[in-house]
């Protein structure tokens, strides 16, 4: 009917006492469907992120479902903390509360598909108590199609694409994961990323190696790749400093971003694998690096080994002294293995080991993850997201209708 509105399905019991379920499990409202209303009802319940929802009203959802071929109760998988089975009607319910086209359907599921990927550890990126949050970032033909931002205002609101594909899976993770603040998610302070990033990369006036690619797709492919990051720190550097070059450029911001990752708690950890980062390049500064010669590769080892902080400072900053001196010692499961080899150093040698040396703040330099984007102007405005240590990988998925 018109008049039904369809909500997900929540993991506690005592929220729906005055919802009819029916045969497919989903409960309905029965209820004029003013915005306003619902977005009342629907925030009681807590069913939203905090923004006003377009209510999903039957006709909606249909719309939204027609947009792909899959059915409409195939299950994704479950979506923590609760682990409650989610489906691509589950996802085209939240999709339509987000404010998304039924065009962006495919996108959101990629997005959800990726984010449940066991390497991705989504259960781990919800509850940490790290402020730390999934970015989506994609690439291929379906940025033109969906009009995502690349440029302008890339970090910004404005754009409805971004921004309500970007806010599924909060969604997802509030109405079926059952998430709140304060209960199954323990950040203290939280990031703004949590309203939902989506971001597009700038694949044609940069010349380097679009993310999707370097990943194994074909250029013409459509693919999301999501990654866990903390907030963004801008780096700016005016067109008239020695910046201008490739070098110059990158340089200037090897020494901020080191002192950035030591100081958002990323650098690596004692037998974990290796945070993730995130560098977002100009594209006027793209450009000028393949002009110069440099590959997204040739960056990544640039800055890994020249973002680097002397030994001491890291030991000063990081757990290390609470770290056991012998590796023999399991009780919090070092994996020797694992270890660098300048932390097995400080792990094995005595206490007047060489500090002053300089060491990495990445434990590979392929940790970096390079985003072309924002405004194609001569100023060079990029950013950089530091990650944080959860066992996890970056994920890409090929969207398909």
């Amino acid at each position: 009917m018109d008049d039904t509105l369809r909500a997900p399905a929540m993991p506690q019991p005592e929220m729906i006492d005055e919802i009819t379920v029916d045969d497919d499990g989903l409960p309905h409202i029965v209820s004029e469907p003013d915005a306003a209303q619902v977005f009342d009802e629907f925030t009681r319940r807590g069913w939203t992120d905090g923004l006003p929802i377009i209510p999903p009203t039957e006709p909606r959802v249909r719309a939204m479902l027609a947009a792909t071929q899959r059915a409409p109760d195939e299950v994704l998988g479950e979506m923590p903390p609760s682990q409650q089975e989610i489906t691509v009607e589950l996802v085209a319910i939240n999709a339509v509360m987000a404010g998304c086209v039924p065009e962006q359907l495919p996108l959101a599921l990629a997005i959800i598909e990726a984010a449940l990927e066991p390497t991705f550890n989504l259960r781990m990126a919800l509850v940490t108590t790290v402020s730390t949050w999934p970015v989506a970032i994609v690439n291929g033909p379906i940025v033109k199609e969906l009009s995502l931002n690349h440029g302008w205002g890339i970090l910004g609101s404005g754009f409805r694409s971004n921004a309500t594909i970007g806010r599924v899976l909060t969604l997802c993770a509030t109405t079926i994961g059952g998430i709140r603040p304060g209960f199954g998610e323990n950040k203290p302070t939280c990031t703004p990323l949590r309203y939902g990033l989506c971001l597009a990369e700038d694949e044609e006036v940069s010349g380097l190696l679009p993310i999707h690619v370097e990943r194994g797709f074909k250029p013409e492919d459509s693919v999301v790749t999501l990654i866990e990051l903390t907030n963004p720190v801008m780096l700016h550097f005016p067109r008239t400093t020695a910046a201008a070059s490739a070098v110059g450029w990158l340089s200037a911001i090897a020494s901020p971003i080191a002192q950035i990752v030591a100081t958002a708690g990323a650098a690596p950890d004692i037998g974990r694998e290796g945070s993730k980062q995130l560098l977002m390049i100009p594209p006027v500064m793209a450009q000028r690096l393949v002009k110069d010669g440099w590959s997204k590769d040739d960056i990544r080892h640039f800055l890994y080994e020249n973002a680097r902080m002397p030994r001491a400072e890291i030991h000063r900053r990081r757990t290390h002294p609470s770290m056991p001196q012998d590796v023999t010692e399991t009780e919090i499961n070092i994996r020797y293995d694992t270890v660098p080899r300048w932390v097995r150093a400080q792990m094995l040698e005595p206490a007047h080991t060489v500090l002053n040396e300089m060491v990495p703040v990445m434990r590979e330099p392929e940790d970096l993850l390079l985003l072309v984007g924002g405004a194609r102007e001569e100023t060079c405005q990029g950013a950089f997201f530091p990650g944080h240590d959860h066992w996890q990988e970056v994920v890409s998925k090929k969207i398909e209708t």
